[in-house]
């Protein structure tokens, strides 16, 4: 990279696809997955919702840690573009969480009769 690096303080211009959020992000659509029950019982079209829940879930998270760390207003007394950044990631995740619903689901078992004869 050219230029002065030592004054980048927000990585806006960093690359996306960062080793540390790509696992936040693993890990957040895991732990979704397993309250569902499992991949397998979800419809391709719910994966992508969770998938996206999870991306804007460690964004969101990442976002308030900015504003936490920066606070709310600037010393101007404006409200810090961050916080619309936080805001509208939080509001994104709510919708899809309740496009996921927000109770456990019990995962399929076979019949165990089924199960003991092999046919599951």
């Amino acid at each position: 990279m050219s230029g002065n690096q030592s004054a980048v303080t927000h990585g806006a211009y960093r690359a996306l696809d960062r080793p540390e959020l790509r696992s936040l992000i693993e890990a957040e659509r895991a732990d979704v997955l397993e309250a569902l029950g499992g991949a397998t019982e979800l419809s391709p079209q719910m994966l992508r919702v969770i998938q996206s829940y999870a991306e804007h879930a460690v964004l969101r998270d990442a976002a308030l840690t900015k504003v936490l760390e920066a606070g709310l207003v600037t010393a101007k007394g404006s409200v810090r573009a961050i916080v619309k950044v936080w805001q509208s990631l939080d509001e994104t995740m709510v919708k899809r969480a309740q496009l996921i619903g927000l109770e456990r689901r019990q995962k399929q078992l076979p019949n165990p009769a089924d199960w003991l004869e092999g046919k599951a």
